[in-house]
């Protein structure tokens, strides 16, 4: 077999042969769309380049069947990614039909500055303000945008209010001998947002963050800006109120630990909105209780679609740590997927979430007294877990002391002592 020289791709083994302007063109077999070219691989067969079906172009991106010219005319860029046009996208049991997906941009229905075509109508009453807050970056630690936005919207509203050294935000309407309190925070978990970001509604229904100079989706802070928009509608709705913001919640809970504890010695009960989904209402963490059954059978939670759940510590649970003594729930607020670049928040469950909270408010009239109140959990004795080496005894009963927890009298391994 003769030896070829180097950067001269043998022409024999290949079935078509065209020459063209740019160069020599070679298919190995009949109809493949798969060829080289004498000028675009220096000689060398084994690159490989690419026939578009549409026009008949030359191109060599692998991962695409069309070439750029034709590449736009089948598919198009969404927040979903790339996406075949006329092709509805399938995403968390929701059908996003085709004409949420344009060439010009991800979404035809919304806009960055967050004008809608049927924003008049009730459904999209003070979606304006909530998308408002989705733009603003206010990640754990530099939330001074948001906590410029929320005092704008208090001093707009003639609601007076106050900040402490920390950052947190204390609203007051109205002059009650006891009011209702709703809490939220306002950092969220992700990076500074970028100038091509912008919230979308997608399908009438859910909202979602894009990137457009990435090309990619973003998370949008609906943990916890879904609670802002719910205590900004709290005080916008009722004739008495409070509301504190806190700071850093995200980064253990901060600001709520150095918050002032004067603030919520007048409050009937304390509710927090900072829960996913669309149906928990918690009312216990680490095995604290936060409210009393006097409350939960008052406010009946089951007929508002929500549910008693446990759940993980949030501002609410350090107010109640840190001895406040009314109850304390925290509720689903309508998002998904938090700390995520795919979160999302679905509208109707978030105004589910302001009607149980509005009903909370007016037909729990007086202060529900609670304190908190630790199960002791069974945990396996020390030999158990550890066998006979590891933590000395006392510090494993310290250990169960701290949290709550029941050391079970059993022998040890080997030895006629209790524990």
């Amino acid at each position: 077999m003769p030896v070829a020289q180097e950067g001269v791709p043998y022409l024999d083994t290949f079935h078509y042969i065209h020459l063209n302007g740019s160069g020599l063109e070679l298919a190995n077999h009949n109809g493949c769309t798969a060829i080289a070219s004498c000028q675009h691989t220096q000689g060398c067969a084994t690159a490989l380049r690419y026939v578009c079906p549409q026009c008949g172009g030359i191109h060599g991106d692998s991962n695409r069947l069309y070439c750029n010219v034709c590449y736009p005319l089948y598919y198009t860029q969404t927040a979903f990614g790339t996406i075949m046009k006329g092709t509805p996208v399938e995403y968390k049991g929701k059908s996003i039909p085709p004409r949420c997906s344009k060439r010009d941009g991800p979404y035809p229905d919304s806009k960055a500055t967050c004008k809608f075509r049927n924003y008049s109508s009730l459904k999209y009453q003070n979606m304006e303000r909530l998308m408002a807050l989705y733009n603003i970056s206010s990640p754990s630690g530099r939330e001074k945008r948001m906590a410029r936005f929320i005092t704008d919207e208090l001093s707009r509203m003639g609601i007076p209010y106050r900040k402490d050294r920390h950052g947190n935000i204390y609203a007051v309407k109205g002059n009650r001998e006891s009011y209702p309190c709703v809490v939220a925070h306002m950092d969220e978990v992700h990076r500074r947002k970028t100038g091509t970001y912008a919230a979308h509604l997608v399908a009438e229904s859910m909202i979602v963050g894009y990137d457009h100079k990435h090309r990619r989706m973003t998370g949008i802070g609906a943990d916890d800006k879904n609670g802002i928009w719910v205590c900004l509608k709290c005080l916008e709705s009722f004739k008495a109120m409070k509301c504190a913001f806190f700071v850093q919640e995200e980064n253990g809970c901060i600001g709520s630990r150095k918050a002032d504890m004067d603030f919520f010695a007048d409050c009937r009960f304390v509710i927090g909105c900072d829960r996913k989904g669309n149906g928990d209402i918690i009312t216990r963490v680490h095995g604290m209780e936060l409210c009393s059954e006097e409350f939960l059978e008052t406010v009946s939670p089951g007929r508002y679609g929500y549910h008693p759940a446990s759940g993980l510590s949030t501002d609410v649970h350090t107010l109640k740590a840190r001895g406040l003594s009314v109850s304390c729930i925290n509720l689903s607020c309508g998002y998904y997927e938090p700390h995520t670049d795919r979160e999302y928040t679905i509208w109707e469950d978030l105004c589910k979430c302001y009607r149980f909270v509005r009903h909370i408010v007016c037909c729990h009239k007086n202060v529900s007294s609670h304190k908190a109140r630790t199960e002791k959990t069974f945990m396996y004795s020390y030999y158990e877990l550890f066998g006979t080496t590891g933590y000395s005894e006392k510090e494993y009963i310290r250990f169960m002391k701290k949290y709550g927890m029941e050391p079970p009298v059993q022998n040890k391994t080997g030895h006629g002592n209790k524990l």
